[in-house]
């Protein structure tokens, strides 16, 4: 069984009014390069309805209460909690120093299935502080693209990925989801 079978095709029947489960997906502004605008899509396909809350120049230590999350989690009650977050401290000189605020961020996640999507690394910078993201992120399950971020285009400006670039992170990461066997 995957994880998107968690998430069964809703029934074409009229009679079909049960609530549809939610995937809130949250994070730096990597959320809307082309990431969200492709995930919504293939989420709402299966009957599941898809959030994108992001925030410009979010941080990891931040975030979760910039956004109050613990009201986004009342109001939507999650199925599934995607993070994007970490670009805009992938250069930090210590990344340990962020232990805690991911422990924080994960344990305000509570018992919802969460994934934390990584930033692609074009340049290989940051790999330190993913590696801790890794580690600490537990029990979220974490997709790393740097396999793949050759592939995801960036945008005019450098840093966030374009258009299509988000959509092939999407089409990764919805393929990731299909592979991940639900915890």
């Amino acid at each position: 069984m995957v994880l998107l079978a968690a998430f069964p095709r809703p029934a074409q029947s009229a009679d079909n009014i049960a609530p549809r489960p939610t995937v809130l997906h949250v994070g730096d502004s990597f959320v809307r390069a082309g990431l969200a605008q492709a995930l919504k899509p293939r989420f709402e396909a299966f009957g599941v309805k898809y959030v994108s809350i992001a925030q410009t120049s979010a941080y990891i230590p931040t975030l979760f209460r910039d956004i109050n999350f613990s009201k986004l989690r009342h109001v939507y009650h999650p199925a599934l909690v995607i993070v994007t977050l970490g670009a805009n401290e992938i250069a930090i000189s210590d990344p340990e120093q962020r232990v805690g605020a991911i422990r924080r961020l994960v344990k305000s996640i509570g018992d919802v299935p969460c994934i934390w999507t990584l930033p692609p690394r074009w340049n290989h910078q940051g790999g330190a502080l993913l590696r801790v993201i890794e580690r600490e992120a537990i029990p979220c399950r974490v997709f790393d693209p740097s396999s793949f971020a050759a592939q995801v285009d960036r945008a005019r400006d450098g840093i966030h990925p374009s258009a299509s670039g988000g959509a092939y992170w999407a089409k990764m990461l919805w393929s990731w989801l299909g592979a991940v066997e639900p915890s």
